[in-house]
């Protein structure tokens, strides 16, 4: 039973229980985190999630797709602008996570098909898109190493990024999208020019 069968059947019961039992159930039903809920604690928690979060949705709160890959038409998701083929290299190569949401895991085995609902579940569920989000910075930081060439992965991917820092290093710390990532990450250290 996923997550929202059981709020469902939590609050079937919660409706049909006498008085006394509401009250002894009515802890146990926990609001769902809204993207700003996320994003304003991962501000204080996770700077470089945090940085990415800002660039990609304006820290959740412009949760509107923007990014579509013009040769497979898949839109990305959730505040972290998470791509449909980067969700299946998250529970491919991360097994606590695939365990967790099967269901993302059933829909990367049919991307073409299936990539609508892996960008739905980003946006309806800030939650998972951070733990996808985690899984992912962790993979590509252990790949890259540093922080601002995982931002530039986040766009580029991490095949991308190492091909990029091979040919021309300058290009990443130069690229817009690391220079917004610098500017979000420290934004008490923003030159004034």
């Amino acid at each position: 039973m996923d997550n929202y069968s059981r709020l469902l059947q939590l609050k079937a019961d919660l409706d049909s229980a006498p008085d006394r039992t509401r009250q002894q159930l009515l802890p146990l039903v926990k609001k769902p985190k809204s993207n700003l809920d996320v994003y304003s604690e991962l501000a204080l928690e996770d700077p470089n999630l945090a940085a990415i979060a800002m660039i990609e949705t304006s820290g959740g709160t412009d949760p509107r797709p923007h990014d579509i890959d013009l040769n497979s038409g898949m839109t990305a998701g959730g505040m972290f602008g998470m791509m449909p083929g980067t969700a299946s290299d998250v529970v491919r190569l991360d097994k606590s996570i695939a365990q967790k949401y099967p269901e993302i895991v059933e829909y990367t085995k049919d991307l073409k098909n299936f990539h609508p609902k892996i960008t739905e579940f980003f946006n309806n569920n800030p939650e998972a898109a951070l733990e996808f989000a985690k899984s992912q910075y962790a993979r590509a930081k252990k790949r890259l190493g540093d922080d601002e060439s995982v931002a530039y992965s986040w766009l580029n991917g991490i095949t991308g990024a190492l091909k990029t820092r091979k040919e021309n290093p300058d290009t990443i710390k130069n690229h817009d999208y690391v220079q917004k990532f610098r500017k979000y990450r420290n934004p008490n250290k923003i030159s004034k020019k």
